[in-house]
């Protein structure tokens, strides 16, 4: 079986691009469900498959030596870790792969993007920098080689029916749910179909009747979607530049920390080495080769195992995935 120490260290050495997407909340999410569902802790599972330490087609026989589980509980786990976890990572990774001979059609990548805009507009708001102006990246090759898709996405974006504020929502008087698509058709009652600028944007957030009432966080949402709206729909004119200089359709985040693990200087304050210093007292009582002293030696290889671990924990930021495997290791030897 693959040590996640060593595994961690190929997937610090990975891109960006690939560290980001696997540690991305969406994912992080997914795999919760799936852990809450079979009751197993799997980060570490997601960390060897990624760098290749164990093969998609090697994941039940992991899982059946690594947790003890039943030939079909196995199966379905993989099943949904598969078809939940990897199979959208893969083509995330495929779609935003800039390599001419990648394995994504042309016309698979437009099939994505036209999803991405029709279901997956709330994920990519979630997203860190880095990934969204890869995504961009994508978006405006695309647009240069076919003008008119534009206006498949700014359809797909029209009829978006993801949920993105919360408080009541009415366009005509009529009660309405607060899509995508109907706080675009709002804005466009209120302001018409032209191109608008940011102060026409801003009144609309602090002065319209469904606006006014959101928290702050909530209203700067509705001003990246319409930011998003205008960037698509009047492209290239909506874009601020002639150069390409701070080009964008997804408007990105720059609030957002970037979250690829920081390594942090020095070691952490555990208690870990004070227990090693007082099993080697211990030993010294005892004749090289005896029971006791072999026992006292395996505890002090599984202590300095777990100082190890712990010291590898807090190179991560919490919540990562990186740190999550880790700490799936410490609670084994805890």
């Amino acid at each position: 079986m693959p040590y996640i120490e060593e595994s961690l260290i190929k997937f610090n050495n990975l891109s960006a691009n690939i560290i980001l997407t696997v540690d991305s909340d969406w994912i992080s999410a997914e795999l919760l469900k799936i852990e809450n569902k079979y009751k197993l802790k799997l980060t570490s599972l997601v960390v060897f498959v990624v760098v290749g330490d164990i093969l998609l087609d090697d994941i039940e026989t992991y899982l059946q030596i690594e947790f003890g589980l039943e030939s079909s509980i196995a199966k379905s786990v993989n099943s949904d870790l598969r078809e939940k976890i990897f199979k959208p990572l893969l083509k995330r990774l495929d779609f935003i792969n800039t390599h001419p001979r990648k394995a994504m059609t042309i016309k698979e990548e437009k099939d994505y993007l036209l999803e991405i805009f029709s279901t997956g507009i709330i994920r990519e708001f979630s997203e860190n920098l880095i990934i969204s102006e890869a995504v961009n990246e994508r978006i405006f090759n695309m647009l240069s080689s076919n003008i008119k898709f534009k206006e498949e996405t700014e359809k797909a974006l029209y009829f978006n029916g993801e949920m993105l504020t919360h408080e009541q929502f009415k366009i005509d008087d009529k009660t309405q749910s607060p899509t995508i698509g109907n706080w675009i058709q709002d804005f466009i009652k209120v302001y018409g179909s032209g191109i608008f600028d940011n102060l026409a944007l801003t009144k609309y957030v602090t002065e319209s009747e469904n606006a006014k009432r959101l928290p702050q966080n909530e209203k700067r949402t509705v001003q990246r979607l319409l930011r998003l709206y205008r960037n698509i729909k009047f492209f290239p004119e909506s874009m601020p530049s002639d150069n390409g200089e701070g080009w964008e359709i997804i408007p990105v985040n720059k609030e957002l920390d970037v979250k690829i693990s920081k390594k942090i200087t020095g070691p952490p304050k555990t208690e870990e080495e004070k227990k090693i210093d007082e099993l080697r007292r211990d030993e010294e009582q005892f004749s090289e080769g005896g029971l006791e002293r072999l026992a006292i030696e395996e505890e002090i290889d599984k202590k300095k195992k777990l100082e190890s671990l712990k010291i590898e924990a807090n190179k991560y930021t919490e919540g990562s995935l990186e740190r999550m495997a880790v700490e799936e290791e410490i609670r084994r030897f805890d």
